[in-house]
């Protein structure tokens, strides 16, 4: 296992581009000694003769609705009751400077 340094956070930040100060990186370099450290603890658990899983569910399809038929809304019915709306699209109030 690698140990995670000051210079292999620049590195990962510069891959990703993303700017930062010396704060940013001991913060990181915290978080990610800490997730290192949980997964270490899950490497002692004895797995041996437990067979592997590959879904959640019991059925790998078992997220699929049962077919049922859902009643929709048409479009013509949702615009008509948006206060504001320009051509086949609602609008809303700008929220992003």
């Amino acid at each position: 296992m690698k140990i995670i340094n000051k210079e292999m956070i620049k590195k990962l930040y510069g891959l990703c581009q993303i700017y930062y100060d010396d704060n940013d990186i001991e913060g990181f370099e915290e978080w990610a000694k800490g997730i290192i450290f949980e997964l270490d603890k899950l490497r002692e658990i004895d797995t041996e003769g437990i067979e592997p899983i590959y879904y959640c569910n019991e059925e790998p399809r078992a997220f699929i609705r049962d077919g049922k038929n859902i009643e929709h809304i048409s479009q013509n019915d949702v615009l008509k009751n948006a206060p504001q709306k320009e051509g086949y699209f609602i609008t809303i109030a700008k929220v992003i400077k």
